[in-house]
This record gives C-alpha cells, sequence and structure tokens, in this order.
C-alpha cells in the first residue's frame, strides 16, 4: 500500500473474494421498523424465507445453482432456523424434471439447499455468556486470581446468577469494571423479541441430514467468544474426521481447522472480530454485565 496523499483511494482485487465463485445475494432485515409493529426470531426466519421463495421466482435462471446460507453475529439464531424451515419442503426429487412454468419454488429451494456458514453465531447464552469469562481471562484481561475466584463463586456459570450469591456478583462486577457501559451501534430499544433461547437441536437436525456446514470464529471476539462456539459443537457429540490443524496464508498461519462428521467444519480466524455480514446486535448492557 502507498501512503495517502489526499487523493481518492486506489482499489485492490480481493484475490480471495467470495464473488470469485458465486453469486452473494446480501439481504437485510429491518427489524421492528413499523409503529406499533414488533417482530421475532421465528418471525424473521419465515419473512427470510418468503423472501428466498419470492426471489427465486423472479430469478428462474439461478434454479441450478447450489444453495448456502450465510451470516454471523445474532443472525445465528436465525439461519439454521431458516435453513430448517427450506430443508423440509416437499422432497427434493419430485420436481427435478418438472417445467418452470409449473415448478412449485418453495419445494425446489430443497434441490438448491447444501448448506450454511455462520460466524461467530450467536447459539445458546449457556455456551456463548458463559464462556465470556474464561475468554477474557485466555486474553489476559482479568487477572488469575480473579478468574478463579468467580468460576469458584458461581460454579462456572455466569448467567442468571442467583442474586443471593453475594461473592458472585461481586466477582462479576469486578469483570465488568472498565468496560463501556453502553454499545452505541446497537439499538435495543427496537421492539424486537428474543424468542429462540437456543439453536444448538437445530444445528444437530441439519448435521443427521447431511447439510454441509462451516463455523468460524474470529478468535478475537468476545461477544461470540470461540470457547463458547466449541463448546455447543462438542455438545452435539460428533467424530472427529479431520484433526484440529493450522491453516496457511502466505506461509503465516491465518487461523485453525476441525473437520466433524456428515460435513460440519469448525475454523478459526487469528487475531480477528468477525463482522461481516448485516446482522441484528446481540450485544446489550446486561449481556455485558454477564446477568
Amino acid at each position: 500500500m502507498v501512503e495517502y496523499n489526499g487523493s481518492l483511494p486506489t482499489f485492490v482485487l480481493n484475490p480471495y473474494s467470495w464473488t470469485k465463485i458465486l453469486l452473494l445475494a446480501l439481504v437485510s432485515y429491518i427489524q421492528g421498523h413499523c409503529k406499533g409493529s414488533q417482530t421475532r426470531d421465528t418471525k424473521f426466519s419465515d419473512s427470510i424465507n418468503e423472501f428466498l421463495r419470492k426471489w427465486l421466482l423472479s430469478h428462474t435462471r439461478f434454479i441450478a445453482n447450489p444453495l448456502y446460507i450465510a451470516s454471523d453475529s445474532y443472525s445465528g439464531v436465525v439461519v439454521p432456523i431458516i435453513v430448517q424451515k427450506i430443508s423440509e419442503g416437499t422432497d427434493k426429487h419430485i420436481f427435478l424434471n418438472t417445467s418452470i412454468a409449473s415448478l412449485d419454488y418453495k419445494s425446489h429451494l430443497v434441490t438448491m439447499l447444501q448448506g450454511y456458514l455462520l460466524g461467530n453465531p450467536a447459539t445458546d447464552k449457556k455456551f456463548d455468556v458463559n464462556s465470556r469469562v474464561p475468554f477474557a481471562h485466555c486474553m489476559a484481561i482479568i487477572p488469575d486470581e480473579l478468574h478463579e475466584s468467580a468460576k469458584r463463586s458461581c460454579n462456572g456459570e455466569y448467567v442468571g446468577v442467583d442474586s443471593s450469591n453475594i461473592q458472585c456478583a461481586n466477582d462479576l462486577q469486578a469483570i465488568s469494571n472498565g468496560t463501556i457501559r453502553w454499545w452505541i451501534r446497537c439499538n435495543t430499544d427496537l421492539p424486537y423479541k428474543r424468542d429462540v433461547k437456543s439453536t444448538v437441536s437445530y444445528h444437530f437436525y441439519l448435521n443427521r441430514k447431511g447439510y454441509r456446514a462451516l463455523i468460524y470464529s474470529g478468535d478475537h471476539d468476545m461477544i461470540i467468544p470461540y470457547i463458547g462456539t466449541q463448546l455447543w459443537i462438542k455438545s452435539l457429540n460428533l467424530s472427529i474426521v479431520d484433526e484440529w490443524r493450522q491453516q496457511l496464508v502466505d506461509d503465516q498461519v491465518g487461523g485453525f481447522t476441525r473437520g466433524f462428521s456428515n460435513h460440519l467444519t469448525y475454523a478459526t480466524v487469528k487475531a480477528r472480530v468477525l463482522l461481516l455480514f448485516n446482522h441484528n446486535c446481540f450485544a446489550s448492557e446486561s449481556e455485558g454485565n454477564f446477568n
């Protein structure tokens, strides 16, 4: 790169761009934007599913393309639901020899669907939020003594702490001290209801169906730490088919990866906080304070 001299910047082609090998359709979903309306996780997934059917109806030239659904952060809650809804359409083999004019597009999405990709995905508070304390310790944000005290007093559970557990509350307050109280990027006043508490069962269902899945974590992301993501993947009780190994970019370690049965791959991206797609905010004041 050259030093900036005040002129318009010079763009450089990204040799790893996804658009070199696929058509990338970005869908931005604006939640609760109408006065008096409220949307929720399940309604969000229904809306995206409906959009995909209507989009396919208007762009029939893409019917032969394989379909992958991708997103990150809080959309990790809704994407597995969307993928399962698509997969539960009419049997994928019925419409292979049907003319375009009579095609059931809901059913044909099943034929197109190959899998999904999620980066630092919100999945279940039991894993996501609980893993922030050990992650903070791993990143040298909190000292050994405070981490050990919190682990002992809170019994490893940092969400929904019993108010009578004074020592645990004090330890969590000490961990929260010095952090930003409000994350201005997120508008938590929008009328959105989080009605899905966990999507682990959706991942289990999709894995049993054999859909390909790539779950990846920026290893410096404290909102959805890699520690929690690895724990919920472990809870699926899948066989390891490709052992933990490094992935190289220009002869440097860009991260690590591990492969599991039925086409699930987990990968880390070194020294990154992933913000790759438009998504709903996952962090809130209460979650940041481990309450």
